[in-house]
């Protein structure tokens, strides 16, 4: 995930689902609600995942 001034501007889904639950964001969205504010926000959601710090198509 990439943060610039405070800001999320490039994550994957998984990283964006990992601070969603872990900002209990699911009592205000659900997360494809989320997903979608984040995108119209200005967000870059990758497709690819990290797993032992390399990128793999998902």
């Amino acid at each position: 995930m990439k943060v610039k001034r405070g800001k999320i501007i490039e994550a994957t889904r998984d990283e964006l689902f990992n601070y969603y639950l872990s900002r209990e964001l699911y009592d205000i969205y659900s997360f494809p609600d989320y997903v979608e504010l984040m995108k119209k926000a200005g967000t870059k959601i990758n497709i690819l995942s990290t797993k032992n710090n390399k990128w793999q198509r998902r």
